[in-house]
């Protein structure tokens, strides 16, 4: 058995490899009393290999649409297609929600490491939305977290004039329950 402790025990990944390589399946469960998680696993003698490694950080990138920040695009498009242009593939995967009230779901499809990726589903947006529902498309943002393993964070860019404080409620105990940066 192996008992991972500390802030966060979750947010990394481990593998053990068998004396030939072979995988060997590590079970994962709480650790009875405390925060810290056990990795179990069946294995016999010779040298065994313990892989630990911290799974790429996911950051979501969302933006407001509304008519509000229309004079700011062009600084909107400059700071998304910076913070692309810092991906560092292999750490960091990214995704990017425009603002679009409830309807506000990611571009991709699947996270990218790839910032070519990103730049085309930038590209491809088409700019037409108008919505400053911040909470709606954090909602979004953190339900697209909500399972990445890892460092999580949400980048918000906005005016700060929401129509969404009805979902406030919703929006504190996601971001409870999922934890970004």
């Amino acid at each position: 058995s192996l008992i991972l402790g500390g802030p966060e025990p979750g947010r990394i990944l481990l593998s053990l490899e068998g004396p030939a390589g072979e995988p060997v399946v590590l079970r994962r469960g709480a650790s009875a009393g405390t925060e810290a998680i056990t990795h179990t696993a069946e294995i016999g003698p010779g040298p065994h290999l313990l892989r630990v490694s911290e799974p790429p950080r996911s950051v979501i990138v969302t933006w407001d649409t509304s008519g509000s920040v229309g004079h700011s695009y062009p600084a909107v498009v400059q700071t998304v297609l910076s913070l692309v242009a810092s991906i560092e593939p292999g750490r960091e995967a990214i995704n990017l929600i425009p603002f679009r009230g409830e309807r506000s779901v990611p571009l991709l499809e699947t996270w990218s490491e790839e910032p070519i990726e990103v730049y085309r589903a930038l590209q491809a947006y088409d700019w037409s939305d108008s919505s400053s529902n911040t909470e709606a498309a954090m909602l979004s943002a953190l339900g697209a977290l909500r399972e990445r393993p890892g460092r999580r964070a949400v980048v918000v860019i906005t005016d700060a004039e929401s129509d969404g404080a009805r979902l406030s409620g919703p929006l504190w105990q996601a971001m409870g329950e999922v934890g970004p940066r």
